[in-house]
């Protein structure tokens, strides 16, 4: 990997990771790296960072690696809808309550310690509290 290509990953994790509203350390505590490391990844600094630590980073930041390494874009078009989210979005609507596609889209970026809900049940409490809290 050339320094050129460390940068830019470094860059693409820091940004990620900022995006969600994750500290270098809440990240790297989730991810079982040490924050240390994690900095000299974000720095572009680390040698030559193994296939386990960006399976474990693009994880944390909830992306396929292949966002992480810059293969592909991390925002462009529609996102990947998670199936226990599909099937939340199919109940709601089933019940004559869809769900507005830009509430699908503000689903999508919530991630806590990284992770979204994984099951329609854990979708549906999460946007019914969303909901409730902001009336």
């Amino acid at each position: 990997m050339t320094s050129a290509e460390r940068e830019s990953l470094g860059s693409r994790i820091r940004s990620l990771r900022q995006e969600r509203g994750l500290s270098l350390r809440g990240l790297a505590e989730h991810i079982e790296l040490s924050p240390g490391y994690l900095s000299q990844l974000e720095r572009g600094e680390a040698e030559n960072p193994s296939r386990n630590v960006l399976e474990k980073a693009a994880e944390g930041l909830g992306v396929h690696i292949s966002q992480l390494l810059g293969e592909e874009p991390a925002s462009s078009g529609p996102s990947k809808i998670p199936s226990s989210l599909a099937e939340f979005l199919k109940d709601a609507e089933t019940r004559g309550a869809p769900v507005p596609d830009q509430e699908v889209q503000m689903l999508l970026g919530i991630r806590y310690r990284g992770r979204q809900p994984r099951t329609a049940a854990d979708w549906a409490y999460l946007y019914e509290s969303i909901a409730r809290s902001i009336k």
